[in-house]
């Protein structure tokens, strides 16, 4: 089935919370069968991690998705999040940490950035 979600039905015209989009995820029936077409009429802002959720929920759900009546920075925001997603490792426990064992070494570390 297709689906058009008209944005400005559910959203201000920034959106920019994520629990927002969650909220707004829950109601939907995700499913391979689904279609659904984010229609950002009237919207002007999408924060990043917005933008991440929608991209996260759909993809984990495999439904197919597309956006219409977007401007450029909505686009550059999805197109963003989708270059990061697939050319970034997500796995957040092998995080990089730099141990410094006096502050002379942290001090040093800290002016060449």
């Amino acid at each position: 089935m297709k689906v058009t979600l008209i944005l400005k039905n559910n959203f201000p015209a920034t959106i920019s919370t994520r629990n927002g989009v969650i909220e707004f995820c829950k109601n939907l029936e995700l499913s391979l069968n689904n279609e659904f077409t984010l229609d950002f009429s009237e919207i002007y802002f999408i924060s990043r991690s917005c933008a991440d959720e929608f991209v996260k929920t759909f993809t984990k759900t495999s439904c197919k998705w597309n956006l219409i009546n977007y401007n450029a920075y909505i686009k550059s925001m999805f197109d963003a999040v989708i270059h990061t997603q697939n050319s970034m490792n997500t796995d957040y426990e092998n995080v990089a940490i730099t141990p410094f064992l006096n502050q002379k070494d942290l001090n040093k570390f800290l002016s060449v950035i």
